[in-house]
């Protein structure tokens, strides 16, 4: 390398046939942080602070915001009137509110400059000779600024007879504005990308937790329960307009490329959207007399819905089955999840129990797409063996045949199920072996304990699919769909602690 002004210019000399990249980004995140704690004769509790955070992605003029932050809390237990009460041992009401901004590595380091990007030709005066050029494929957003979120939380803390009974209760709203999402643009404005980021979303979550919990410390025989119970409301309160949605979805293999979800406004965010199935045509009288949803009059031999197929609702009465027939068919999230946890000791034994389950939840079968849709020639399920034909008609899966001119795969509630499930996600016994049999072994040894866990033991659920907790394939907004996503594992453990 030469006398260069930076280390970041590298130069090679005399070098032949050398092809070589190289980029340099940075980002910089400035932090300013105050706060104040007060506390009167332990029973009146405030804190309060202050950060202003500045971080370079945003754009110029946006890059730093202040979000401030309270607590207080009321130690009632600790008033005259409640002390030495033999029933209340505890008593806390509190509070808080507070501002959050979101530090997204996704957008990159410069998301509100358009970049010009190399490797393009534009010809010149009608020649057939092509100049080489930059350009830029997206609209640069000067305005782009902080993603906030503002949390409210008011919450309740009982305990009764010297703690041996808990209540916790807690409501909370959590708000978060100028949520960042990508615009579409329209193709005849020349970009190839198709959107640029914006502040432009709003949604609200709102829900309360209720926590119960019972403890016995004393005896040789210590156990303690705790049950946990959480309801969360989810809506999404702006888009870019009143009207606009955001859809997922459209994989071929999946629907037949249909959108799976749809995000609008007043919903919960990335709700299943789809057709809503009645039943199977028995007849060729029952397909005359039911709303167009195939139907080739002038080539009565091309292929069209016929006995067999899915009978899809006319939800807008027009008497023909179309997209405008689409509707909302239910959310990934749950009614509420719950929780069990469950701890027992008897002299060296101990024993962990741990429940988690969710109820209410839809979740969308796209393994069951492929193994019964009947879309492919290969790799079905035995399910299609109960397919429909005129001498077999009790069933609810509709006839096999090729090209699917009825659109029986579609989505629509065929392929909804319902995902609530009771897991026993952890148990573990353990042995802690007695001071003279550790003694006996050699010295030195000060704790010695033999456990066996297990993990995703079992399941209970009506979900036909491998797994009925599934997460997102790709991106945010593919929760609860199905894409066949590897099922968690059960997991066994044999495990010696020593401690010396």
């Amino acid at each position: 390398s030469g006398n260069q002004e930076t280390n970041a210019i590298k130069t090679i000399f005399n070098g032949t046939n050398i092809a070589a990249q190289a980029s340099i980004e940075e980002n910089l995140i400035q932090s300013y942080i105050g706060r104040v704690t007060y506390d009167f004769a332990g029973k009146y509790l405030l804190n309060a602070s202050m950060r202003r955070d500045g971080l370079s992605i945003w754009a110029p003029g946006h890059k730093y915001a202040n979000f401030p932050a309270i607590s207080a809390g009321w130690r009632i237990d600790q008033e005259d009137f409640l002390k030495g009460s033999k029933i209340i041992s505890e008593m806390k009401l509190r509070g808080g509110y507070g501002v959050t901004g979101i530090n997204p590595s996704s957008l990159g380091n410069y998301p509100y400059i358009a970049p010009l990007l190399r490797n393009t030709t534009y010809p010149f005066n009608n020649q057939q000779d092509l100049a080489n050029g930059v350009f830029t494929n997206r609209i640069a957003n000067n305005e782009l600024e902080w993603e906030t979120t503002k949390q409210l939380n008011v919450g309740l803390d009982l305990g009764f007879l010297e703690n041996k009974i808990t209540v916790v209760a807690e409501y909370f709203k959590r708000r978060t504005d100028n949520m960042l999402l990508d615009i579409p643009t329209s193709p005849s404005i020349g970009f190839n990308q198709f959107g640029t980021s914006a502040n432009i979303g709003s949604m609200s979550n709102t829900g309360m937790e209720l926590q119960l919990g019972y403890y016995k410390r004393t005896g040789d025989f210590k156990w303690n329960v705790t049950g946990l119970v959480s309801r969360i409301r989810n809506n999404v309160n702006e888009l870019v307009t009143a009207s606009s949605s955001i859809v997922s979805g459209g994989d071929p293999d999946f629907g037949g490329g249909g959108i799976l979800t749809n995000t609008v406004v007043g919903r919960p965010i990335q709700s299943f959207y789809g057709y809503i199935v009645e039943g199977i045509f028995q007849n060729a009288a029952e397909v005359a007399a039911a709303p167009a949803q195939n139907r080739n009059t002038a080539n009565p031999n091309a292929p069209q819905t016929a006995p067999g197929d899915l009978r899809f609702k006319d939800l807008n009465g027009d008497k023909v089955i179309n997209n405008d027939d689409r509707t909302f068919l239910g959310s990934f999230l749950p009614d509420f999840t719950y929780s069990l946890n469950y701890s027992a000791s008897f002299k060296n034994l101990d024993l962990s129990v741990f429940f988690q389950g969710v109820q209410g939840n839809k979740l969308f079968n796209g393994t069951r797409i492929l193994t019964g849709g009947m879309q492919r020639l290969f790799n079905a399920g035995t399910e299609v063996l109960n397919a429909w034909t005129p001498s077999s008609t009790n069933t609810d899966m509709p006839r096999a045949i090729s090209g699917d001119p009825n659109g029986n795969v579609r989505p629509s509630t065929r392929w909804i199920e319902d995902g609530s499930f009771l897991r026993l996600k952890n148990l573990s016994v353990g042995y802690n072996m007695p001071l003279s049999t550790m003694q006996s072994l050699g010295k030195g040894f000060s704790k010695l304990r033999i456990y066996v866990s297990a993990q995703n033991l079992f399941t209970v659920t009506k979900y036909k699919g491998f797994d009925p907790e599934i997460g997102s394939r790709n991106g945010t907004i593919t929760n609860g769909i199905d894409y066949g996503q590897y099922p968690t594992a059960r997991l066994f453990q044999l495990g010696i602690q020593a401690g010396f």
